[in-house]
């Protein structure tokens, strides 16, 4: 079994690997609020946070999965109406908006919320969303988030 680490956050490098796997996991949902694909593509390159996520490395550190969280003030995916436009344009970034909104989930205050684990290929068997839950415990633990949580402790 080959060695997976998860550390915090990803490159500026792997920002676009980060989008396509975001839209290889989430496109046939979003595809039709956020698409063609290859605007859907630029905008995530842009506007994932990579202090909102932690990464899975593989033994030679390559890039195997990411997992991104949402807290009071951040998420992995930001950008907002003007982002949008800049992309998509001002008229189809209107029509946009409220869809996305309806999307949207703001967590508590004091609550980590586990916002999408993404892998570029299967990783059956190799504990990827185990170590990502497990790493996500430890960042909440570290914060003070993750009292409320169940399996954190």
């Amino acid at each position: 079994m080959q060695k997976t680490t998860i550390s915090r956050g990803f490159l500026a490098a792997e920002r676009s690997k980060v989008a396509h796997m975001y839209w290889q996991a989430f496109g046939p949902k979003l595809a039709r609020v956020i698409g063609p694909e290859d605007r859907a593509l630029a905008f995530f390159a842009k506007h994932m946070n990579p202090e909102f996520a932690l990464a899975a490395r593989g033994p030679l550190g390559e890039l195997v999965g990411l997992a991104g969280f949402k807290i009071a003030n951040g998420s992995l995916t930001s950008g907002g109406f003007r982002d949008l436009a800049r992309i998509y344009g001002f008229l189809a970034a209107c029509w946009r908006v409220p869809f996305l909104a309806m999307l949207e989930r703001d967590p508590k205050p004091d609550v980590l919320l586990m916002d999408g684990i993404l892998s570029p290929t299967r990783r059956g068997g190799r504990g990827l969303v185990r170590n990502f839950v497990n790493g996500d415990q430890d960042r909440g633990h570290r914060a003070g988030l993750c009292h409320r949580a169940a399996g954190c402790d």
